[in-house]
């Protein structure tokens, strides 16, 4: 019975180093926000993103935005967006589809054909 215990606590063990290590790979090596609020009562945002697959092959990343938000009296306002575009560095448009789960706004952002690694 210790010897199906020990067994098992050295597989969790095992498992839970190799699933930190494949998983810890991936990572955001910078977000900026850039928010202009304009007087006619829109804002305009950018937003950037530097991801690193380290050596996992990926489609590409989600971004989820929330389009409701509560003010401090619980009253909800519903936020429109307009004019989404995903580029890279270079402004070259990158393939991304855009749809609404629960109250966030959902990217899916990568080319459903390709793999991505490294940055």
């Amino acid at each position: 019975m210790i010897r199906k215990i020990l067994s098992l606590f050295v597989f969790i063990l095992l498992f839970s180093v190799f699933a930190v290590s494949v998983f810890a790979q991936e990572k955001i090596n910078q977000f900026k926000s850039e928010i202009t609020i304009n007087k006619a009562g829109t804002v305009d945002f950018v937003e950037t993103i530097v991801y690193d697959f380290g050596s996992v092959s990926r489609h590409g990343i989600f971004r989820d935005i929330p389009f409701i938000k509560k003010n401090e009296d619980g009253k909800k306002y519903v936020l429109d967006f307009k004019d989404i575009r995903v580029t890279d560095g270079n402004s070259a448009a990158y393939i991304y589809t855009i749809s609404k789960e629960g109250e966030n706004l959902h990217l899916k952002i990568g080319d459903p054909d390709k793999t991505i690694t490294g940055v």
